[in-house]
């Protein structure tokens, strides 16, 4: 039965015949032959071909053969089309992952402060419209980075200590308000404007807490970013849309559907007022903790010191005395940030990886950083369960570690080399995979340890290793 594509004869480019033959009979052989055809308009086609073939017995003699074929084809999506679905796809996990960052530890408290205090329009709206410009900003800006020849990856902006900073005096302004210490996180937008001042007050705290949720990479979010980083300027900007959508997700559904609540619940309201209040705290400790890498003993006691100091003013309603102890404070912090802290003594831990790979040693390289919550699961849930534990002490494999605390372009190079974009990052390699095999971003323990056992010696070789 000859192999053929259906075709239209002023279609008909070639005509390949495999030469190859196959005797099913006496006196009847198979042979295949391939049509290739330059353009199908017609998914349903009709192929005639007339074909001649020698037979020769006593004489030889010219056989003609006439065949009809009709069969359905079905075309395949254009390369366009294709395209198309795959933007689409990463357009929805930018909105999924974007949505999921509402839920992150850091951020969840901070959107539940604003959703309680969401009583007019303006506040809706100043809410919505910081989320979209912070992530659009972010966007330019990487592609401006990207332009420019620079390494780009996701949540870099927390290695920057000025940032850490800003972001640290916001939610200790945010956390005083929340506890009733100060009037508004902005005093400076009380206007006597209410709906103008509850839109700029929610304006900014949408920025601050877009810029919170950015480093939080859950496994869609990851997947979106990194096709974002690694795609033109137009679908980054895009993708960055999408995100930024469905992180206002909890504040474009009380713009169009009212929420009321049953007044049965409104005894927990207190209740609620004091977790969101503590949430708040929470976010505030952790950013501080953050930029707390980036302070030496003496910068760490003033910065703490000045803090529980502003409170006490602030709470003894010491106005005068808390504005001059701020101002002094941040002038000390900008000629502070301004020194550059080189890490001219940190090891060349890549350096290290080779060199195990060169002795044939089998090795679980995980790239973690203080500012990323789930290096942090990963490291202390995954990495060190006893299953995982074990299957590295029989398969010979050594765990190294390298920090992006503080920026390191040859990390992140390395990072890119495997086309991702931020953290978490692992992989491991060995004599069983020279190439590497890696993780997902919150890897299971039987996925880490298939690794291990794939990439490691086994435990008959360890010891003709060491």
């Amino acid at each position: 039965m000859p192999s053929v594509l259906p075709l239209k004869l002023e279609n008909l480019k070639d005509f390949l015949c495999s030469k190859r033959y196959e005797k099913i009979g006496s006196a009847i052989y198979k042979i295949c032959f391939l049509v290739s055809v330059s353009d199908i308009n017609n998914p349903k086609n009709l192929l005639e071909l007339t074909i001649d073939c020698p037979i020769c017995k006593d004489l030889c003699t010219i056989v003609s053969k006439n065949i009809s074929l009709s069969f359905e084809y079905t075309p395949q999506p254009s390369e366009e089309t294709f395209f198309t679905l795959r933007l689409c796809f990463f357009v929805l996990l930018g909105f999924i992952g974007g949505f999921i960052l509402n839920l992150t530890p850091c951020v969840l408290p901070v959107v539940l402060m604003k959703l309680r205090s969401m009583r007019s329009r303006s506040a809706i709206l100043g809410s919505i419209v910081g989320n979209y410009l912070a992530f659009m900003v972010f966007a330019l800006l990487l592609a401006f980075l990207k332009v420019g020849g620079a390494i780009l990856g996701w949540g870099l902006h927390f290695q920057n200590p000025i940032v850490l900073e800003i972001m640290t005096l916001y939610l200790f302004l945010l956390s005083l308000y929340s506890f009733g210490i100060i009037p508004a996180a902005f005093p400076s937008f009380q206007m006597k404007n209410a709906e103008r001042s509850a839109f700029w007050s929610n304006f900014f705290s949408s920025v601050v807490a877009s810029a919170v949720a950015i480093p939080c990479t859950a496994p869609v979010l990851g997947t979106a970013a990194a096709f974002a980083l690694q795609g033109s300027i137009g679908e980054m900007c895009l993708i960055f849309l999408a995100i930024g959508t469905g992180f206002s997700t909890p504040y474009l559904l009380p713009l169009f559907v009212p929420i009321n609540v049953p007044s049965k619940f409104s005894k927990f309201s207190v209740f609620f007022k004091r977790i969101v209040d503590c949430g708040v705290l929470v976010a505030f400790l952790w950013i501080f903790y953050l930029l707390s890498h980036s302070l030496d003993q003496k910068a760490l006691w003033i910065h703490g010191g000045t803090f529980v100091a502003l409170t006490f003013l602030l709470m003894r309603k010491y106005t005068k005395a808390s504005l001059l102890l701020g101002i002094i404070f941040l002038c000390w912090s900008i000629s502070y940030l301004n020194t550059e802290d080189d890490d001219k003594y940190k090891p060349n831990v890549l350096a290290q990886v080779s060199s195990r790979l060169s002795k044939k040693r089998a090795v679980l390289f995980n790239i973690t950083a203080a500012w990323c919550p789930t290096c942090h699961y990963n490291k202390y849930r995954i990495f060190n369960d006893d299953k995982v534990l074990q299957a590295m002490k029989d398969y010979d494999v050594e765990y190294l570690e390298g920090d992006m605390t503080h920026r390191d372009d040859e990390l992140m190079q390395f990072v890119r080399n495997h086309n991702r974009v931020g953290l978490p990052f692992t992989i491991v390699c060995g004599p069983g995979a020279p190439e590497g095999i890696l993780l997902g971003e919150m890897p299971s323990v039987s996925e880490v340890v298939n690794a291990l056992k794939k990439a490691g010696t086994t435990p008959a070789t360890t010891d003709l290793l060491r």
